[in-house]
């Protein structure tokens, strides 16, 4: 469950990103967050681990999978 989450959540802001873009741009926000501020450490952690999981399922799955693929 968690997985699908993730990966409709990744597809979501993928899809939508000037959207999210938009919503938040601002020229104090720009500056701040384009200039001054560094990711926490714990999102650079997570992400770390978010991409081997990725990684592992795309390695076993390979080129079976199918976004149209019906569930058994």
């Amino acid at each position: 469950m968690f997985l699908t989450f993730f990966v409709n959540s990744i597809k979501a802001v993928h899809d939508y990103a000037d959207v999210l873009r938009a919503s938040v741009a601002s020229a104090p926000n720009d500056h701040r967050l384009g200039a001054n501020e560094a990711p926490p450490a714990s999102f650079l952690f997570l992400s770390a681990i978010l991409t081997k999981v990725l990684e592992d399922i795309k390695e076993r799955v390979g080129d079976k999978f199918d976004e149209q693929m019906k569930a058994c």
